[in-house]
């Protein structure tokens, strides 16, 4: 193409100064105004050089009128106070735990598989939360965060979520409600738990760090690999409704029936969160999805955590659950 049907598609048009011969370089501003709505914004340069020209160049976009947020791009702004908040809420979380777990010392039981399993969940959503407030920090300063911290946060969120959801699916097959032994099923539910959480990981990096992903506006969890992902997560659901119908019918006590009708029922609509954030991220804006989808499933995740805490608080603990796996210690 010649230099003037060039100049007629530009937008605008400038000549280069001679300083970005220099080691220094050169840096110009370009301003953009947008109205009714957040925009993604692409730059194209064409040279009208008769010659080949070759240059290195870096684009810094900002969002100046955002005061300390300018290095956030519009769907993340505010996203460190919503961190902060998650890790405000899962504090709280470890704290009542915490307090549990020295109920049951204090009563002189050893603390079970099951409420370990509990509090290593809660201690992996609050570590993430502090790390992914640590990068979402340093985002600010440097408009790249750390890699590093982000991949860990994402790592120990997913690890919190799988741990819970691993939980789940072992109690519905009657462990800590009708019995105390061992799930025969137990070591194939954890190797295909933990090929879930492997895949979701590498798939949350590649939806936040890949090029292809970041020219374009589609959701992560609506690509081939998340449409996978979230087939899986509901044969989850399935596999967890069908061992909690098995174990309702196997049950002859009454009060434990009625926990997997009423408790067991209830904590299975932990497993609609990935579904439900999925139809969220297709048919929110782009602008606004990346929030909403971390304050759904993040908050869903807190309020199970809590009701799980809540119901394996040492008061109640023995009315629900089987616990003789426990044995008294010695506290003389």
């Amino acid at each position: 193409a010649s230099c003037e049907e060039k100049m007629k598609h530009a937008k605008w048009k400038r000549e280069v100064s001679s300083e970005a011969r220099s080691p220094q370089g050169w840096q110009m501003d370009v301003p953009l105004s947008q109205k009714v709505r957040p925009r993604w914004w692409f730059a194209a340069l064409a040279s009208c050089s008769p010659s080949a020209v070759e240059f290195e160049y870096v684009i810094h976009p900002t969002n100046p009128l955002r005061g300390w947020q300018k290095e956030y791009s519009m769907d993340r702004t505010g996203i460190f106070y919503i961190s902060l908040g998650f890790l405000v809420l899962f504090g709280l979380c470890s704290v009542l735990q915490f307090a549990a777990y020295k109920l049951w010392r204090a009563e002189g039981y050893e603390v079970h598989p099951l409420i370990r399993g509990l509090t290593a969940c809660v201690w992996a959503a609050v570590l993430a939360e502090l790390i992914g407030s640590l990068h979402y920090g340093m985002f600010a300063e440097n408009g790249t965060g750390s890699r590093v911290l982000f991949i860990t946060s994402r790592a120990l969120s997913l690890s919190s979520k799988c741990l819970f959801m691993l939980l789940l699916l072992l109690m519905s097959r009657g462990w800590c409600i009708s019995h105390s032994e061992d799930v025969a099923e137990a070591p194939q539910v954890k190797v295909a738990v933990g090929i879930f959480w492997l895949v979701s990981v590498v798939l949350e990096i590649w939806g936040e760090y890949s090029s292809s992903s970041a020219a374009r506006t589609v959701y992560v969890y609506d690509t081939w690999p998340g449409i996978v992902l979230v087939t899986a997560d509901l044969g989850w659901l399935w596999f967890y409704m069908s061992a909690l119908a098995e174990s309702y019918k196997a049950e002859v006590k009454p009060d434990k029936k009625r926990f997997y009708a009423t408790w067991g029922l209830g904590l299975g609509l932990w497993f609609l969160a990935l579904p439900v954030s999925t139809f969220m991220g297709t048919v929110f804006d782009p602008w606004v999805r990346y929030k909403a989808v971390y304050v759904t499933v993040d908050g869903l995740h807190f309020a199970f955590v809590m009701t799980m805490i809540h119901a394996l608080w040492p008061s109640n603990a023995h009315k629900l659950f089987t616990m003789e796996h426990s044995e008294l210690v010695d506290v003389d």
